[in-house]
């Protein structure tokens, strides 16, 4: 019997069992705190849990949009450190596996779900994982890292695979994407209704749950990602109404992207937008015109505060800053700028030593450097996995935005996260980008449904027709 016989062979005791269930979760709650005087939030997280594997389960995509809403907007917990840094635990991160494992028991139930959808990104995916647990698990023998920490940082770069193996694997029609897409941008907007209220009281300001100091290059590379994904929309948009809608809401979150302070962000903006400009004929004259009116026209009309950042990059007074002597013109880096400088050397140097399979998953605290990261913890073995993964997701999108020509809606999508995966991949040059949780999850989301478009019964006939 499959789950939805079994499902419509009990439709009659759905309201009793609903009620039951709920009194059920309330009995559990009182005697947690209560009888066992446990944190309110621990048993009620439990079961949040709880109802969203049985949620995965009947209503998967139901679940997954919950899931989106909470990428941005569930808390944090810290459940260890290393020197430099806490390892963070997000509720999202806890949200993940109980979906998944709602979704595998589905599966398990309903035989005619396939376990793993063929992708050209699943052996890469598998490559690196398994390449990331043989490194640490060689350096924790080593006494190269920590065993606890190791677990956290490997499971946390294993979730957003997870992610993108449950997502592809459930996504069936366009009309699922549109939805996905359409909860991802209420989202943001809900994230940049935070930001423009903290955009004043924030030295830079970051997204909601963040802890003391905040994540201001986390928003910044969310926001990157966002805004190419409502521009790519916008481009390839007929309606008049969602035109405005698409392009209302990249400008919304443009002044909280300013106020993040990110630098190396503002900077990935460039080639995002030339990355767009060169893919598609549509709307090129309309990008132009945002970038030289972003170029010109910011330094004069910027607040104060962005005009120091800029001016802070090549001449600062602060201490740290170091003096370099570039074909025979001295100039000055700020503090952050110098660190990104050695981030190189020592990166270097560590390869030096360990340069086949690296030091293990985490090698170092803060490298604010994802490729520099990657060699210290995998060495030239993982990096060059690494390579070959992010070759491939991009051929994947390409592939994806020429096979889907003729729907709009897709080859926009696929437009918007092939420009942002760019932006985010110079942004990696001054931030671990690709272990940010609060950026991955939704790229790895925004991901699938791209990868699965040509696959869908509303668009194969599309890609029959480009291949031809």
């Amino acid at each position: 019997m499959t789950l939805n016989n079994f499902l419509a062979s009990k439709s009659g005791q759905a309201p009793l069992t609903g009620i039951l269930y709920v009194l059920l979760l309330l009995v559990f709650l009182i005697i947690a705190v209560f009888v066992y005087e446990l944190p309110p939030y621990l048993p009620l997280l439990l079961m949040i849990s709880f109802s969203l594997f049985l949620v995965a389960l009947l209503k998967p995509d139901f679940a997954l949009a919950v899931l989106i809403l909470s990428m941005l907007l569930s808390p944090e917990f810290m459940v260890g450190g290393i020197s430099g840094r806490n390892v963070v635990f997000r509720y999202d991160d806890a949200m993940i596996f109980v979906i998944f494992f709602g979704w595998l028991a589905r599966v398990a139930i309903n035989k005619e779900i396939n376990l793993l959808r063929p992708s050209y990104l699943n052996t890469p995916i598998i490559l690196y994982i398994a390449i990331c647990i043989f490194s640490s698990l060689l350096g924790a023998l080593e006494g190269n890292v920590q065993l606890k920490q190791s677990f956290f940082y490997v499971t946390k770069y294993v979730e957003y695979y997870v992610l993108y193996f449950m997502v592809s694997n459930n996504l069936r029609s366009l009309r699922q994407t549109k939805m996905f897409t359409l909860v991802l941008v209420v989202t943001c907007l809900a994230v940049c209704v935070y930001a423009w209220a903290h955009m004043h009281s924030m030295a830079r300001v970051s997204a909601p749950f963040e802890g003391e100091s905040g994540e201001a290059n986390t928003l910044a590379g969310y926001l990157l990602f966002m805004m190419s994904i409502t521009l790519g929309l916008f481009l390839y948009e007929k309606r008049a109404k969602w035109q405005i809608l698409y392009l209302g809401a990249t400008a919304f979150m443009v002044p909280p992207f300013l106020f993040t302070l990110s630098r190396g962000t503002w900077l990935a903006f460039l080639p995002m937008s030339l990355v767009m400009m060169t893919l598609t004929r549509r709307g090129k004259g309309i990008i132009m015109v945002a970038l030289f009116a972003l170029f010109f026209l910011l330094p004069v009309l910027s607040p104060q505060a962005i005009k120091d950042r800029i001016a802070q990059t090549f001449i600062s007074d602060e201490s740290g800053a170091h003096q370099y002597d570039v074909l025979g013109k001295k100039f000055s880096l700020a503090r952050s700028g110098v660190a990104r400088v050695q981030t190189w050397g020592e990166a270097f140097q560590a390869w030096v030593k360990r340069p086949v399979l690296g030091y293990g998953v985490p090698a170092s605290a803060i490298v604010d450097n994802q490729y520099a990261r990657v060699v210290r913890e995998v060495g030239t073995v993982g990096f060059c996995i690494y390579a070959w993964l992010m070759i491939r997701i991009f051929k994947a999108g390409r592939s994806s935005f020429r096979q889907t020509k003729g729907n709009d809606f897709a080859q926009g999508l696929s437009l918007g996260f092939l420009a942002g995966f760019i932006g985010l991949l110079f942004q990696a040059f001054s931030a671990e980008t690709f272990i940010l949780i609060r950026i991955m999850e939704p790229f790895w989301f925004v991901a699938a449904m791209v990868l699965v478009l040509p696959e869908l019964p509303e668009l194969s006939q599309l890609g029959a027709q480009s291949l031809t």
